[in-house]
């Protein structure tokens, strides 16, 4: 998956804290990582639910990347509540998920394909102007997100308030954005981002 960048596992703890929050997850609940890379954020969950004694949800992961895919099978893929699916979570189909939490990959639209910038447009809302992917997997997440569920991605604050996020901006106006965090420039190392932990019920 292109665009890819680990996340810290404090950052990881404090993400599925918030996606925990008041709403703790049974063996039926269902919970996405759309773009798992090696698999922190499964990690992350299963850690949350040991430490509170509490059921595992049914874990979705969606990566495109062979090798980082390999690496999540080699991970997590003998446990009977993870599912793992190597293909682009854009061009996904499934049902509704209960949870939703990630780091989506940036990439700008430099970085695609004619061809993709074509079908990502005739696809997305929010794949207007100089869009980056991780503005197209906010859409998309939300999309598979059920009635009552949550989402916590991190993401780079210019969704806030750059112009190409305004089709964003709209469709995060039919839900209930329970609390934008900005965390430390400093959590991707070298990477120069400005981090933004969104919630959304």
């Amino acid at each position: 998956m292109r665009g890819f960048v680990p996340t810290p596992d404090e950052i990881v703890d404090v993400m599925v804290g918030k996606l925990f929050a008041d709403k703790p997850p049974t063996q039926r609940s269902t919970l996405l990582d759309p773009g798992c890379g090696p698999g922190a954020f499964i990690g992350g969950v299963l850690r949350w639910c040991r430490q509170k004694r509490l059921d595992v949800p049914q874990i979705v992961g969606y990566e495109n990347a062979p090798d980082r895919y390999a690496e999540a099978q080699a991970n997590f893929g003998t446990l009977q509540s993870v599912t793992l699916h190597q293909e682009d979570f854009l061009r996904c189909h499934s049902d509704p998920f209960d949870y939703v939490i990630g780091n989506p990959p940036y990439v700008p639209i430099t970085g695609l394909a004619a061809s993709e910038k074509a079908e990502f447009r005739r696809t997305f809302l929010s794949a207007q102007g100089r869009f980056d992917l991780y503005l197209l997997f906010f859409e998309q997440a939300l999309r598979l997100l059920a009635p009552g569920g949550r989402l916590v991605f991190i993401t780079p604050e210019k969704f806030l308030y750059v112009k190409t996020a305004e089709s964003l901006r709209r469709v995060l106006g039919n839900y209930h954005v329970k609390e934008i965090e900005l965390v430390s420039e400093a959590t991707f190392g070298k990477l120069v981002t400005y981090p933004t932990i969104t919630t959304v019920d």
